[in-house]
């Protein structure tokens, strides 16, 4: 398959009303002082003035046929609001953009097509392009907007390539030139290989069939009065940036819910040694470890003592992160021993700051008579990776070497992992374990089917990946023989819960078979889970509760939250997100959490995120990434390579390199780690429908 991925060059202008209607972008970039194709935000607060982004292509270009065309906008800063949509209108215009202005601007019909600020796909124009193309136009001009003010500042960027770019992408679509029959140059093992995929076909089908029968599942759409949000917290996507592009985000904090006595008045409710709400009106069967359940409209955790239970978690609490030499010396000078640390900062994190759960904890912590419960980790396609030479990650994401394409069809697979859960068998009593994830952000690129179908058919780690693609697009379009013009745009999501149909059927198989008791948590996907439908609807048949490393945001989204409510039959978890201040001294030029000014910042952000996942009712809980900052001096290792390239130099912690608490952002964390059950009272009686 000829699945080569073509960047377009175009034109791009910008237009403005207001005082800028008769100007060009030239004119306006001149008068502002700004790039002028980084505005396309309108009704700017207090005016009624409209920005447009112009973008203008030829389409002699388009030499192939395509099946999928893409505009994509992306925000150059993350914000506050939570439903602002650009939306792609076609316009008539054969002029040269230069000469542009708003009074100028043909008339705008109806968009073609819309996508969300800080979505990955973008606005889909490819069903548009294809009937310009076939009616003999020349030119095809967009004129691209936001759908109401916002701070973001957004350019339209390189899909493919990181970098303010301005083009277009394209797949290409010719002769599928390699797709062949003959895999190994065996033709009994060719054969034995395309009917295992059709058995994986087959066995996806049967489940798809059940699912698209099933009735919808029922969600709520979050409600955030826009009055509770009186802060103002400056912050940037990196610290290299944020002279210069920092923007305001509007924060809400605890002390804002100025009605919450009258929704939740204050009352003593103790918690039991896991940490859960010693409510007897609340109280669900005790199994003697973590489960969730649905009561009413909302997901809980409840704990081994039958007790519902909100997750509140800080990751790595370990005494030398990523093994740190300069963090164990200090851990030794203040605490003496490691026990000493443990038991100190157990307490510390349980009584205090009412973090209840690490992922990844040490033993010191955990091995102790009040212990800090543990969230595990089992890697499983990852480790198949290393195993046959295809995984090739260089920082926290896990990628791979053969289009990115994950060998979950391998019959291989299935042993490999059923050895792998093994290591879950020795902790199935142990009722301080929350539950189990698997890998960790995965790959979840939306043309995953065109990742599968162009790998090499030849190359033996291939072979099964290959064939179960080709297989699924032959059964889907019903052609023998099928090219790549027979992927339907509906194929794109489809496949992707293909995949991770076939993932979480063989990792669960194989960790119930040697723990049922605990909970499959999956894979800490990364945000881009929150708008691909199948691969929640598969995931949420397979896991008790889904994992996302949610960055990017000031807040999660209300949409987002609640797409992932229509999707998933079980609720989610945020398994990272965090913020990094300049006052902490350190470099803070890795990781994907944003940057803040002061610790105080970063106690407000983590109110104003968590107070959003209280609200959601299919949330259970939250990690905050994470104990202790980046120590610098442990960021290259002795043979010179970069340990993590995410994990350098960065305040993430709530603890400094020389293990001091960093108490102007723990208190704002403690206030509502403590009250997190009132709130939630506080919530769902307040917006009880």
């Amino acid at each position: 398959m000829n699945n080569a991925k073509k960047v377009l060059p175009i034109d791009a202008g910008y237009v403005r009303s207001g005082l800028y209607a008769d100007k060009t972008a030239a004119q306006i970039n001149e008068s502002v002082g700004l790039p002028p194709e980084r505005l396309v935000f309108k009704h700017a607060p207090g005016t009624d003035w409209n920005r447009y982004l112009v973008a203008k292509f030829d389409t002699d270009s388009l030499d192939g046929n395509f099946f999928r065309l893409s505009v994509k906008i992306s925000g150059g800063i993350s914000i506050a609001e939570a439903d602002v949509w650009y939306e792609a209108y076609p316009i008539e215009y054969d002029g040269e953009l230069k000469n542009l202005t708003y009074n100028t601007l043909p008339k705008l019909g109806e968009p073609t097509s819309r996508s969300r600020l800080g979505g990955f796909t973008g606005c889909d124009i490819s069903d548009y392009v294809a009937k310009a193309k076939a009616e003999g136009k020349k030119n095809i001009c967009f004129a691209i907007t936001a759908t109401k003010y916002t701070d973001a500042e957004l350019r339209l960027t390189n899909p493919v390539f990181s970098g303010d770019d301005i083009c277009i992408k394209q797949y290409e679509s010719k002769d599928v030139s390699n797709y062949t029959k003959k895999l190994t140059g065996d033709e009994a093992k060719d054969s034995e290989i395309w009917a295992w995929a059709e058995k994986m076909y087959a066995e996806w089908h049967a489940r798809y069939e059940e699912m698209i029968k099933e009735p919808p599942l029922e969600a709520e759409l979050i409600e955030s009065p826009e009055e509770q949000y009186t802060e103002r917290v400056w912050f940037s996507s990196s610290s290299k940036t944020f002279a210069t592009a920092k923007a305001e985000a509007k924060t809400r904090t605890f002390a804002a819910l100025t009605d919450i006595d009258k929704y939740a008045p204050k009352k003593d409710i103790p918690t039991d040694k896991f940490g859960g709400l010693m409510d007897e009106s609340k109280k669900q069967e005790a199994t003697g470890f973590f489960y969730v359940k649905k009561i009413g409209k909302r997901f809980w955790v409840i704990d081994p003592l039958g007790y519902p239970f909100v997750v509140r978690a800080l990751s790595q609490v370990v005494p030398n992160y990523q093994g740190s030499v300069y963090h164990m010396e200090k851990t030794l000078q203040k605490y003496g021993t490691l026990e000493n640390w443990g038991e100190t900062i157990a307490k510390r994190l349980r009584n205090d700051l009412h973090f209840y759960v690490s992922a990844s904890p040490d033993p010191h912590v955990t091995n102790i008579e009040e212990p800090i419960v543990s969230q595990s980790s089992i890697g499983f396609v990852y480790q198949y990776g290393r195993t046959i030479g295809t995984a090739n990650s260089k920082g926290g994401s896990s990628t791979f070497s053969e289009n990115n394409t994950m060998n979950v069809f391998d019959p291989a697979f299935v042993d490999f992992a059923d050895e792998r859960a093994k290591a879950a068998e020795k902790n199935k009593d142990n009722p301080y374990i929350l539950g189990y994830t698997t890998d960790n952000e995965l790959p979840m690129q939306s043309n995953m089917i065109l990742s599968y179908l162009s790998i090499d058919p030849e190359n033996a780690v291939n072979h099964y990946s290959y064939a179960c693609a080709w297989t699924w697009l032959k059964n889907m379009c019903g052609k023998e023989e099928p090219t790549d013009d027979d992927i339907k745009p509906e194929y794109f999501e489809l496949f992707r819960g293909f995949v991770w149909d076939r993932y979480y059927n063989v990792v669960t198989t194989a960790m119930r078979k040697y723990d049922p008791n605990h909970m499959l948590l999956g894979t800490r996907f990364l945000t881009g889970v929150r708008s691909a439908e199948w691969v929640l609807k598969f995931a949420g048949r397979y896991l008790d509760c889904i994992t996302i490393n949610w960055y990017g945001t000031w807040q999660p989204q209300a949409d987002s939250v609640y797409l992932i409510a229509k999707s998933a039959n079980c609720p989610f978890m945020i398994t990272e997100f965090y913020t990094k201040a300049g006052d902490s001294g350190l470099g803070n030029t890795s990781g994907a959490g944003q940057y803040v000014e002061t610790q105080k910042d970063r106690g407000m952000f983590y109110q104003n995120y968590t107070l959003r996942l209280l609200e959601a009712k299919n949330c259970v809980g939250w990690h905050w990434f994470q104990y202790l900052d980046n120590d610098p001096r442990n960021a290259v290792m002795p043979d010179g390579r970069i340990r993590d390239v995410s994990s350098t130099d960065s305040n993430k912690g709530i603890m400094s390199n020389e293990h001091e608490e960093y108490t102007e952002c723990t208190k704002y964390m403690a206030e509502i780690n403590k009250n997190a059950y009132r709130l939630i009272e506080y919530f769902d009686t307040k917006y009880q429908k």
